[in-house]
């Protein structure tokens, strides 16, 4: 099976007041990191090329990452509209169709639409005993620094604990 972890890193704080945190258009992406299993690489994309995200989306088996439905495929869809890039008719739906969702899955065992304090940090480092290097507010600084290198670290070194946690998960539960 071909799987897709992927991650997406904003250009302005989401949390600053003129931009808020269902504003995607405004968001913009900084930075996009993939995990791909197939040929066992890691991608990075920004918004000059996030059409060949879209493109990669749609040529894996199962795409996964963590909180992805609420906050990273609106954020990547926004960023395509503005950007221009063209998604043929239904191919958004079929992406949708092979995504798992750890934090969706949460919520569902849950029984809750929001799952207050399941960070991908908390969840990683309570099941699998590994942590994230940082945290996804310092992007936007980062990407005004012109810091690219160091956000790309970062966001590549997220990558691990959501493929680790959607291996466990995914496989586990089917």
């Amino acid at each position: 099976m071909n799987v897709l972890t992927f991650d997406l890193e904003t250009r302005n704080n989401p949390a600053a007041p003129e931009i808020g945190w269902k504003n995607f258009p405004a968001m913009g992406i900084s930075l996009a990191c993939a995990y791909l299993s197939g040929p066992d690489e890691y991608r990075i994309y920004g918004e000059e090329n996030i059409s060949q995200l879209v493109a990669d989306m749609a040529g894996v088996d199962l795409i996964t990452g963590y909180n992805i439905l609420q906050f990273d495929f609106p954020l990547l869809r926004a960023t395509c509209e503005r950007c221009g890039v063209t998604i043929a008719p239904g191919e958004w739906e079929a992406i949708l169709a092979k995504t798992y969702d750890i934090l969706d899955d949460i919520r569902q065992a849950l029984g809750t639409p929001f799952a207050k304090g399941w960070t991908l940090d908390n969840v990683a480092s309570s099941t699998l005993t590994i942590r994230k290097n940082g945290d996804g507010a310092m992007a936007p600084a980062l990407w005004a620094s012109g810091q690219i290198g160091k956000l790309a670290t970062y966001d590549g070194r997220k990558i691990p604990c959501i493929f680790t946690s959607g291996k466990v998960d995914y496989f586990h539960a089917y």
